[in-house]
């Protein structure tokens, strides 16, 4: 955005000369820019959220659940742990590495 109005120049040679493929990105800063200001290209807070389904794991006990959704309870909660499991490596990993930014 900085690069757009010190050159005056469109979204299309700041994307060549930034090397982004997509000009409408910028375009999208410079909405957001004009709009909020610089603090409206600060990313947000709010990281993805886990989806919310239909899906009812505990409605009902697994005595009384057939095979068929035995084996689809295990397969959705094999899918939440290996979810779970990557969203924890992702947030350590980004904690390393600002904590090895951060000059001591």
């Amino acid at each position: 955005v900085r690069y757009m109005m010190a050159n005056r120049c469109s979204a299309a040679d700041a994307s060549a000369h930034f090397n982004i493929p997509n000009e409408t990105i910028i375009q999208n800063w410079m909405k957001r820019y004009r709009e909020g200001g610089k603090e409206a290209l600060n990313p947000s807070k709010t990281g993805p959220t886990m989806p919310k389904d239909k899906y009812e794991h505990d409605s009902k006990p697994f005595s009384e659940m057939t095979h068929a959704e035995l084996e689809k309870e295990l397969e959705y909660l094999r899918a939440e742990n290996a979810y779970l499991k990557k969203r924890k490596a992702l947030r350590e990993e980004k904690a390393l590495r600002e904590q090895q930014k951060k000059p001591e």
